[in-house]
Formats: C-alpha cells, sequence, structure tokens
C-alpha cells in the first residue's frame, strides 16, 4: 500500500498520509502574464 512505503520518483522520495494522499509535496497555481508563467498567491502543502 501506499501509505506504508516511501515512492521514489525524479523529484524525490514521495510519502503518503494514512488516506493514501501524497504527504509533503507543495501544489502552487501558475496563469500566463505577458506570454510568462506567473505564479499566483493560491498554493498548499499536502500533509
Amino acid at each position: 500500500m501506499l501509505h506504508n512505503d516511501p515512492v521514489d520518483t525524479p523529484i524525490g522520495s514521495l510519502t503518503f498520509n494514512a488516506n493514501g494522499d501524497a504527504a509533503g509535496m507543495g501544489l502552487s497555481i501558475y496563469t500566463v502574464k505577458d506570454g510568462k508563467f506567473v505564479e499566483t498567491e493560491f498554493n498548499i502543502t499536502l500533509k
């Protein structure tokens, strides 16, 4: 089961919480402004 063992990925080792959701990952939302990606104020870190 995923919540028992870390999984190695190209971006590092991922761990999972008791619900099986990825833990410790940060997610951000970007928008395109003047042809460039710009990070918005909307971001979370999964626990």
